[in-house]
């Protein structure tokens, strides 16, 4: 044994040939001081025990000495027949920043940008139509800017203009971004999106994507390789979405990752209004695109809504009791001032009514015998879907029909948007409607 070999060596006792290794224990006894004869064989057995740890020592202090902890990582020393030991390879930490920026809170190599869009152009007349604010006049606002570069932000100005015979004529500006990546750029653009969650909630779609979460809510992901921008625009003839052209082209762009956001109905950012839907763009720009990616996707996958969503209750019995007060809020958020609405039950169910008014507000000649239901079950936005039917039955001088309303509130039952009845219906009797029956 190696051990043994050394310890031969510091005694200076040289094996005889054909000695077993047990001879060695003799050997030393016998070199020992002659002392008392009962403590010769513990003494020896200690000298052997000791100075095998220290033989051992000696054969492995060499080699820790040689080796750096692995903590640091670095190459481990080796002898000559020993096969030198490579460390793993590991990822290095990208040191990261915080922001909280348009209704949104998210975490970004700590190496980029955070920029603001510039403020909106005036438009043409002195203010905004009554009831009007200066952003809702300009489709796509930018809102800001996260990545490596900030490109400019275009917007051709709003048009808007009173009318002699009463209204407002007005043409939208519209904004958009003049890209121009740099090998390993990535640009990451915030603005005022399409996509509703009341689109979201009703199943309508861009075309060419697929469904995600970011932040806690149902979100549309899409990807494209080359540097146009995908353009999509609403379906003037039936709910949805349908593809523009583009007009955008993030210049040296080697992939477009498109995420669209329904926004936080829960927090609105203006006053008697929810919170905008994002449409969030990534320009990437190789030559390792797909590390710009990961980067990129790490972004949205920190990204919250700011507020933070919260979710409805996962207890059944705290749901139910939601649900009612929610129901309550949301029926009660229709006006007042005719039957049509009154007839709405604030619990789900029927009840059965008379109107002379609809619930768009269209006069009727005679009085309309109606049944009035109210329904309502939570929806993936963290809210509910509160559905209204006004139904009435057929007779000599109408048709059977059903008109619907969809109101899509928050948790606690304030409404952030409605879908009606599609196509639109019209009510027996009403006045100017061509249609008595």
């Amino acid at each position: 044994m190696e051990i043994e070999e050394l310890l031969r060596d510091a005694l200076d006792l040289k094996r005889i040939d054909g000695e077993p290794s047990h001879g060695l224990e003799e050997r030393v006894m016998r070199a020992l001081p002659d002392r008392r004869g009962r403590r010769r064989s513990a003494y020896a057995a200690a000298f052997l025990a000791v100075a095998a740890a220290i033989a051992l020592v000696a054969a492995l202090v060499p080699w820790f000495a040689g080796r750096p902890s692995a903590i640091v990582g670095g190459p481990s020393a080796s002898s000559s027949n020993t096969a030198p030991i490579t460390p793993e390879p590991s990822a290095t930490a990208i040191p990261l920043a915080h922001a909280q920026k348009w209704g949104l809170s998210f975490d970004y190599p700590a190496a980029w940008q955070v920029n603001d869009a510039p403020a909106l152009p005036a438009i043409s007349s002195p203010s905004p139509p009554p009831g009007m604010r200066l952003e809702s006049l300009y489709l796509g606002q930018v809102l800001g800017y996260v990545g490596t570069q900030t490109p400019q932000t275009a917007c051709t100005p709003a048009v808007t203009k009173p009318l002699t015979s009463g209204g407002w004529s007005i043409s939208d500006g519209v904004c958009a971004s003049i890209w121009s990546l740099h090998p390993s750029d990535v640009s990451i653009r915030v603005q005022v999106g399409p996509v509703t969650g009341a689109n979201l909630v009703a199943g309508q779609r861009i075309p060419s994507t697929g469904e995600t979460k970011v932040g806690g809510l149902p979100a549309l992901f899409e990807r494209t390789e080359g540097a146009s921008v995908p353009n999509y625009g609403p379906d003037m003839t039936s709910p949805g979405f349908v593809t523009a052209p583009s007009i955008e082209s993030a210049i040296g762009a080697d992939a477009i990752l498109t995420w669209y956001l329904p926004g936080n109905a829960a927090q609105p950012i203006n006053p008697n209004d929810v919170g905008p839907s994002y449409r969030i763009t990534a320009a990437l720009r190789g030559p390792d695109t797909a590390a710009l990616e990961a980067q990129v996707q790490a972004v949205m996958a920190s990204m919250q809504y700011d507020p933070a969503v919260i979710s409805l209750p996962a207890d059944p019995v705290e749901l139910a009791a939601l649900e009612k007060t929610a129901l309550a809020a949301g029926v009660a958020e229709r006006p007042a001032q005719d039957a049509a609405n009154t007839c709405f039950p604030h619990t789900a169910g029927s009840v059965t009514s008379t109107i002379i008014v609809t619930p768009m507000d269209a006069t009727l000649g005679k009085p309309l015998p109606v049944v009035c239901t109210a329904a309502i079950e939570p929806n993936a936005m963290q809210g509910w879907t509160i559905t209204l039917t006004v139904s009435w039955s057929a007779s000599a001088d109408r048709q059977a029909g059903t008109w619907t309303e969809v109101r899509y509130t928050t948790s606690d039952g304030r409404t952030w948007g409605t879908v009606g009845t599609w196509p639109l219906v019209s009510f027996p009797y009403e006045v100017g409607s061509g249609k008595p029956g």
